[in-house]
C-alpha cells in the first residue's frame, strides 16, 4: 500500500455529516474541535504553493478538510 491509498482509506471513513466546530494553527501545534471531539498535530511551517482554501475551515466537514490534506500530498 502507498501513502496515497492510506489517505483515501482514512477519508473514506471520516463522516461528511460532522462539522469542524473550532480550530486553531500554529507553531509547533495546530488543533481542531468537532462537538466532544479533539484533534492535535504538527505544523510544518512551510509554504511552498498558494492556499488551496482562502475560506476559514468553521463549518467545514471532516471529510471535506480531510481531502485538502491529501491534496496537499501531491494529488
Amino acid at each position: 500500500m502507498n501513502y496515497r491509498n492510506l489517505y483515501d482509506e482514512i477519508i473514506a471513513g471520516l463522516p461528511d455529516d460532522v462539522r469542524i466546530d473550532d480550530y486553531a494553527v500554529g507553531r509547533p501545534w495546530t488543533y481542531m474541535r468537532s462537538g466532544g471531539l479533539v484533534g492535535i498535530c504538527m505544523t510544518i511551517p512551510a509554504y511552498t504553493r498558494p492556499r488551496l482554501r482562502k475560506e476559514s475551515f468553521l463549518g467545514c466537514s471532516l471529510r471535506e478538510a480531510g481531502e485538502y490534506v491529501r491534496s496537499l500530498q501531491g494529488q
